[in-house]
């Protein structure tokens, strides 16, 4: 596995929402990006902050090199018929699990350790994925960000987010 690990931000749901909207409208990854800026920073300061976060959001909507084209078109015809807030977030998901190998492998930690425990803490799976990739400066950060986007405003019980023990972290759900 590519041990570049790439999340660097913490994505909100109203984001990647903003994103599938407006990449129906373009192809153009630059026009996608300019669209984005003013989204991005009425959440957060810091024009580092903002470029991290719109970078993640083009490469997961938008078009480049490493895009699958069929997938992402496929994607957005589903977006522009789906309906349902549910179907959309699986539509984010899928996007994201097929840009961000570092996103997949967290996802999958989590639902291998989730078939022997109830609650996996943000503790647990940075642990899991140390063993798995090695020691990376960046990782601890970017297991963090994993469960925030994973949660915050999309599936956020109000919990401590630092604790996946609610939503799709629970067994038996």
């Amino acid at each position: 596995m590519n041990k570049n690990i790439g999340f660097r931000r913490s994505i909100y749901r109203s984001w990647l929402d903003a994103a599938a909207m407006l990449a129906t409208e373009t192809d153009d990854s630059a026009q996608l990006r300019a669209q984005l800026d003013p989204v991005v920073a009425a959440r957060i300061d810091g024009k580092e902050s903002q470029r991290m976060a719109l970078d993640i959001l083009v490469k997961i909507w938008g078009t480049s090199r490493e895009t699958n084209f069929p997938l992402r078109q496929e994607a957005l015809k589903l977006w522009q018929i789906s309906k349902s807030e549910d179907e959309h977030l699986w539509l984010h998901y899928g996007m994201i699990l097929a840009q961000y190998p570092f996103f997949r492998l967290s996802v999958t930690t989590i639902g291998r350790m989730s078939q022997y425990t109830d609650t996996i803490t943000s503790k647990d799976l940075k642990s899991r994925l140390s063993a798995e990739l090695g020691q990376l400066g960046s990782l601890d950060r970017a297991a963090e960000r994993v469960i925030f986007s994973s949660h915050h405003g999309v599936k956020h019980s109000g919990r401590n987010r630092r604790s996946c023990n609610f939503g799709c972290y629970r067994r038996h759900c």
